[in-house]
């Protein structure tokens, strides 16, 4: 066995912390924010089928994914824009 496979085995383990200390980070948020929207694509319902950690979000941003998709792209950059756009205009307000 060679050190290559036990690295590749060690982050299909422990996931994607093994990988570097900022990818905890994306661990312990992003995870629960894209795992309940993935399931409500799926046809699930939260808090009948499964928890939701940050609320009923998924709930009403399914639809704007049922029309434009559903990637990691997508989510991010949705997120992005709703957030540029929230703090522009907070500056044009104040």
């Amino acid at each position: 066995m060679t050190i290559g496979s036990l690295l590749v085995g060690s982050q299909n383990i422990s996931g994607l912390a093994a990988v570097s200390i900022e990818a905890v980070r994306w661990y312990v948020n992003f995870e629960p924010v894209l795992y309940p929207l993935s399931q409500v694509l799926a046809g699930k319902t939260l808090l009948v089928d499964l928890p939701a950690q940050y609320g009923l979000y998924a709930e009403l941003i399914a639809p704007v994914f049922k029309v434009i998709g559903f990637s990691l792209f997508k989510v991010t950059f949705l997120f992005l824009y709703w957030r540029r756009s929230v703090i522009s205009r907070l500056r044009l307000y104040s």
